[in-house]
């Protein structure tokens, strides 16, 4: 019968002693033994019950268990309970927290609903959480058994914990030597390294077991637990073995002089042919005395001595014995001993494998002092050579491709000595990866079976969720199919069915795991394979399937990636080459759809995430195609999958081009150009283009605007056009051979000024190293010496996208870009930034001068980071502030503000006007200043203009809607798409309080961030964050006539959260808003950003529109789309929406002959009052001056002035009548009315608007 327990349980044992020196300290431990008693065993100390999500009150009670043939008391606890465990340790290793220990338990998860849990209240098929260092449970636990029954934590899983099972589980932490170690039944089964002093893992004064924040737990049995505030070893831990019904081993001795406490060791120092034996001295020790072999080596030490150098240790010597007597007069009171190989092995044997030949060249080191007599050769556990003591290498020719184990045996007359330490795997392919290339290949082309092309392991099928693992078999079938007009034998696979992978890869790139590797696989997924999970996931680094997988198919947008970066389109129905390049040293994960590149993610860590466990790691070696943990998978078919451990390189990739019914190719006959770069001359017009890469091509073309201007060699890097005149050019590089580069053509873009258009310009395309960006005038300067190391560079260390061009998509060549691969070190308030000055440029002659660039500016919505642009005329003594953006939730000088709209990063190009300061200036510098950066967030700014040209034009086409009357205006057309549900349309509303002002709070913004920060209380709005629903949403202004116009511009204001689950863009069409064009205006999707979610941007936008200059029937549309999904927290918000033009011949000068005024502004002062309404009376009745402009004493907009006008006035001003038509009492403006209407009472002469 289960009771609350109140709040004690458990037996308790608990033995702690320390050392009278200040630097040892003696060995801790404390044990559980759950035997039906709330009482402690030996000691008044307790574990306290507790609890957390999803229990209400903490639940256990005692039963007798079964526990390999024999029974023992155990503690029963149901999920969510767990127990606060005061260790009482002292904190070590240096640190300010218990940095080394070890935590071993006798655990049993039951099966659900089976005979140790018939109600179903413990078993689970979860996660299984183990023990807490966080005392609050705030945050994640620090040890779990995962769905698939590994143990570990942080995407590293080992062994195998099945329900219903009792298992012996230890934890071996330690943070001086950064290993988090995990054992199964005295197994190790993994590892996690990089920890540090004080970190996550260290211990405070309690710990809790089984505990977890958010009921990642399970219910269980425990029956022993033990803590030591030291790190036990391997072997020590082997010893213990598996659970029994004795519960867990405790030191014979446990007084405070046994040797437990003593820590006694004996270490050889090869260096130096010496043995140093070490120990803790105790309090009221006496004196001590070394034995070696039995025999004394030491005079007698006193007692506070704590170490004995043995400087003529027998040489060579195997198992040599150390005892430490600790005297009491001439009494032994306690031996402590140990032993010592007084030589040093080879620290590892190497296995090189001669690919064309298949040889293997065997090498190691000599050791020091080695006793050897001679040496055994084995490959696969049969003996191939005997050797004699001096050799060091071997080599040995197999009969073909496989996997093949050696270990060298070295003998001495003990015999066999150091075999442990010398094995090594070699993997013969038979296929010679070219020159210089020392790397493994594995392939499998699906031929009927899963065996491998290149002699590496089989593939192994495996079940996985939403297959029931226990029940299911994987299901995977041979089939023919076409690929590229030829029949292929290709695989299908359900989803849930996953392979594994055995790489044979050895550790690379300097750390524990394989680091560096290419990914390849030709796949096709079926029309709607992902509609039931949204996803198709392609690998997992944790075999087998242990966590979330590490790289996948995105359903939303057909994107290939991870953690939130996807780009590209696999296309349903359609074969594609998918290739993922890792290189950890370079801290780059790149995928590749066909040749091309589509995205890359930065900053990873070595031995992290994505490496690969490698031929060290036993049965964990490998990967698992095709597998997630949690069912985020989908069936498909597949013809070929390759796996080097190799980061190939781009050149590489874009060789082994699309998907072909032959399978993945192992080598590639020439490598493709890569990088190519537009280079303008501003002196003569000439245009550089220059590439990488391109060996063992047949032959190259260059285009200009589609058309060849030149034909080269394969192994040209260089080409240049002085033909190509003012304008925008785009130019590609072309093969004329039949190679299958599948990233060609290479497009770039330049763009050619006449002399006088433009007084700066820079496309960054001309420069490759910062050296070459500072000689051409622009200078990176640091300020307030800032922590970090990094500037503006062209280099872009992190290889981000292209900042977005005018249209949304990135930009082509080069860019400048400030960021950071890390979070930044310097605190907010500290004034330090990263400045980029630009080259002196002159604004004489000039009354506007005007900056343009394109920019990503991603400030960290939840940073504190700011983007300033400044303007100087004395080369950088004063700086003017022309513009600014600061992140949302900053909380120091100076700060976000509602009423300066200078929240958010931006996205798009940029126009700032510059001359209230530089205007006829001689001397003008403008600066980009990234002030105090924080975490990982950046500025990339490309196509730097700047002119004397107001972005816009002159001609009013479409007045400016501010949607001031609340409503979308009447004439524009608002509706749902096909792919609606049709219950939140575009609107005014603002329902979900998007908006800060709407919401009543003001900055810091602490939702993240993520709310709208600009506007006043009246804007149109796209915004499923609080209803969830599914948008396809359309806004089009009413068709406009440009036939007479040479350019036509949009104006808008745009603020906007993207997100990589909608689609927001702005469409044009030319007859009327029947069909629109396939290319956007402009598109918030397209990759150009990395991190689509963190950000809102603002931008106030002028898009120039010239396919609508010399159209009769324009309309523009704002779609937005939740593509499908519901629940997207994301929003577009748009206001002060306006269409201009310029160059029309003798326009129709429209409706009030096209001067603008102020209605009811009767007297023409500029301004509605008590006076406007006395000027009518007296031109009506008292014979006074008779109104310059009909339509501003036409107050209410009937087609005449009446004494209604001077009414209408009066009521507005005094008695809360209705504002006055448009344009309204309080802006100038232009009569809405149709040219020669009877409304239309015209306006000759207003002299207060322009």
């Amino acid at each position: 019968m289960l009771r609350q327990v109140s709040p004690y349980c458990v037996g308790f044992l608990f033995i702690l002693f320390f050392s009278a020196q200040e630097n040892l300290q003696a060995q801790a431990i404390a044990q559980w033994d759950f035997e039906g008693s709330l009482e402690a065993t030996t000691q008044n100390l307790e574990l306290i019950g507790d609890f957390a999500t999803p229990a209400f009150e903490p639940v256990f009670d005692f039963e007798e268990k079964e526990l390999n043939g024999d029974f023992v008391e155990a503690c029963r606890f149901e999920q969510g309970t767990y127990f606060r465990l005061s260790h009482g340790f002292s904190p070590n290793a240096g640190g300010a927290y218990v940095n080394q220990y070890t935590l071993i338990m006798d655990v049993m998860y039951p099966e659900a609903f089976g005979k140790d849990d018939p109600d179903g209240f413990l078993g689970t098929a979860g996660w299984q959480g183990l023990y807490q260092t966080n005392e609050s449970n705030s945050n994640d636990g620090d040890w779990f058994v995962n769905p698939a029954g590994g143990v570990g934590i942080s995407g590293n899983y080992g062994g195998s914990v099945p329900d219903g099972q009792w298992h012996r589980l230890a934890l071996s932490v330690d943070l001086v030597a950064g290993t988090y170690t995990s054992y199964v039944n005295g197994e190790r089964v993994q590892q996690n390294t990089g920890q540090t002093v004080d970190g996550r893992f260290a211990l405070g004064e309690t710990v809790l077991i089984f505990a977890d924040e958010n009921g990642e737990t399970s219910g269980g049995y425990v029956s022993s637990l033990q803590i030591r505030d030291s790190a036990m070893t391997d072997a020590e831990l082997a010893a213990f073995g598996g659970a029994t019904a004795e519960g867990i081993p405790l030191p014979e001795c446990i007084g405070p002089r046994c040797c437990l406490n003593r820590q006694f060791r004996a270490n050889y120092i090869a260096d130096s042919n010496a043995v140093v034996c070490s120990w803790a001295s105790l309090e009221g020790d006496e004196s001590f005395l070394v034995l070696r072999n039995g025999e004394p080596v030491s005079e007698t030490l006193t007692g506070d001595t704590v170490s004995f150098e043995d400087r003529d240790p027998p040489v060579g010597g195997v198992a040599v014995e150390y005892v430490l007597q600790h005297l009491q007069g001439e009494a032994v009171e306690v031996a402590c001993s140990g032993s010592v190989n007084t030589f040093d092995c080879p620290d590892r044997l190497d296995c090189r494998v001669g690919q064309a030949d298949s040889t293997v060249d065997l090498s190691w080191g000599a050791g020091v002092n080695l006793p050897v007599s001679g040496f055994t050769v084995s490959r696969d556990g049969e003996a191939i050579a005997e050797l004699e003591a001096g050799a060091l290498s071997y080599t040995d020719t197999v009969d073909g491709a496989g996997r093949y184990n050696y270990t060298i045996s070295i003998l001495s007359e003990d015999g066999a000595i150091c075999s442990d330490a010398l094995s090594c795997l070699a993997i013969v392919t038979g296929i010679d990866l070219g020159p210089g290339v020392d790397g493994l290949l594995n392939q499998y082309d699906f031929n009927g079976d899963l065996t491998s092309s290149t002699g590496g392991a089989d593939l192994i099928a495996v079940a996985s969720p939403p297959l029931d693992p226990a029940l299911d078999e994987p299901e995977v079938l041979f089939e023919d199919a076409d690929i590229g007009g030829e029949e292929a034998e290709v695989a299908f696979y359900s989803r849930g069915t996953f392979f594994r992978l055995f790489t044979g890869f050895p550790p690379n790139g300097g750390g524990n795991y394989t680091n560096q590797y290419t990914l390849i696989m030709d796949v096709m997924f079926p029309d709607g394979a992902l509609l039931e999970s949204g996803w198709a996931a392609f690998y997992n680094t944790t075999p087998p399937a242990g966590n979330d997988g590490d790289w996948f198919l995105q359903g939303a947008n057909r994107g290939i990636g991870i953690s939130g970066n996807y780009g590209g389109t696999v296309l349903p129905d359609t074969w594609h080459r998918l290739a993922l390049v890792v290189d950890l040293v370079e801290g780059t994960y790149t995928s590749y759809i066909d040749g091309t590149q589509v995205q890359q993610n930065t900053a990873q860590g070595l031995d992290g995430r994505f490496s690969l466990y490698s031929i060290n790691d036993g049965e964990l070696e490998g990967i698992s195609i095709f597998a997630d943990d949690s069912g985020d998978s989908a069936s498909g078919y597949v013809n070929s999958v390759q796996i080097r451990d190799v980061a190939m390189p781009a050149g590489e990739i874009a060789a082994l081009g699309g998907p072909t019914a032959d399978g993945i190719p192992v080598l590639a006959e020439y490598t493709c150009p890569m990088a190519l770069q537009c280079c303008v001359d501003r002196e003569t017009g000439e245009v550089g283009l220059t590439w990488a890469g391109g060996e063992g091509m047949e032959g190259l073309e260059i285009f200009r605007d589609g058309e060849s201007i030149g034909a080269i060699a394969g192994d040209a890097a260089s080409f240049s056009d002085t033909d190509a005149g003012p304008g925008s050019h785009v130019y590609e590089l072309r093969s004329t051979g039949e190679e299958n580069c599948g990233n060609l053509p290479l497009v770039c873009q330049a763009l050619i000024f006449d002399v006088g258009d433009s007084i700066l310009y820079e496309g960054f395309d001309c420069y490759r190293t910062d050296e070459d960006l500072a000689a051409a005038g622009w200078e990176s300067v640091e300020v307030n010496e800032p922590l970090e190391d990094q500037r503006w560079t062209v280099t872009n260390p992190s290889s981000r996208a292209n900042p977005p061009s005018a249209n949304g998509m990135p930009t082509s060549g080069g860019f400048v870009i400030s960021e950071y691969a890390a979070q930044s070190l310097d605190v907010p308030g500290s004034g330090v930034s990263h400045d980029l000055w630009s080259p002196v440029f002159s604004g004489a002659g000039h009354e506007e001068v005007w900056l343009h660039f394109d920019a990503s500016v991603q400030l960290n919505n939840n940073g504190d980071a700011i983007f300033d642009v400044d303007v100087t005329v004395d080369d950088g003594a004063t700086w003017n502030n022309v513009f600014r953006r600061i992140a949302p939730a900053r909380m120091v000088e100076p700060l976000p503000s509602l009423e300066l709209e200078n929240a958010d990063g931006a996205y798009g190009r940029l126009h700032i006007d510059l001359s209230e300061f530089a205007a006829g200036e001689e001397a003008v510098r403008f600066r980009l200043r990234h002030f105090e950066p924080t975490w990982d967030w950046w500025i990339a700014v490309d196509n730097v203009l700047v002119d004397s040209k107001a972005p816009g034009g002159s001609i009013e086409v479409l007045p400016m809607a501010d949607f001031g009357d609340e409503a979308v205006p009447d004439d524009w057309d608002v509706y749902s798409g096909d792919d609606s549900d049709g219950l939140r349309p575009w609107n005014v509303d603002d329902i979900c309080a998007v908006s800060l002002l709407n919401a009543g709070i003001g900055f810091p913004d602490m939702a993240d961030g993520r709310q709208l920060h600009h506007f006043d209380e009246f804007f149109a709005m796209a915004d499923p964050v609080c209803t969830g629903d599914i948008m396809d949403e359309y806004m089009s202004l009413p068709p406009m006539d440009c036939s007479d116009y040479e350019e036509v511009f949009l104006h808008v204001r745009s603020a906007i959260l993207a997100s990589e689950s909608t689609l927001a863009e702005i469409l044009l069409s030319l007859d009327g808003g029947e069909t629109w064009e396939e290319e956007p205006i402009f598109t918030y999707s397209g990759g150009a950003l990395s991190d689509p979610e963190e950000d809102p941007y603002y931008n106030e936008f002028v898009f120039e529109i010239p396919r609508a200059a010399g159209q009769e029937d324009v309309s523009i549309a704002f779609h937005y789309s939740t593509l499908t999904l519901p629940g997207v927290q994301a929003w577009w918000a748009i206001d002060d929406v306006a269409v201009t033009a310029n160059g029309a011949e003798d326009p129709d000068p429209g409706p009030g002959g096209g001067q603008e005024f102020i209605r009811g502004d009767a007297d023409d002062n500029g301004s509605l009052q008590l006076t406007d309404g006395i000027f009518i009376l007296n031109f009506l009745f008292l014979g006074g001056g008779t109104p310059g402009c009909t339509e501003s004493a036409d107050a209410d907009n009937n087609g005449s002035i009446q004494l209604t006008d001077g009414i209408y006035i009066l009521n507005f001003l005094f008695l809360g009548g209705d504002a006055t038509p448009a344009p309204g009492a309080l802006v100038c403006g232009l009569d809405p009315d149709e040219a020669g209407t009877f409304l239309d009472s015209g306006c000759e002469d207003y002299s207060s608007c322009p």
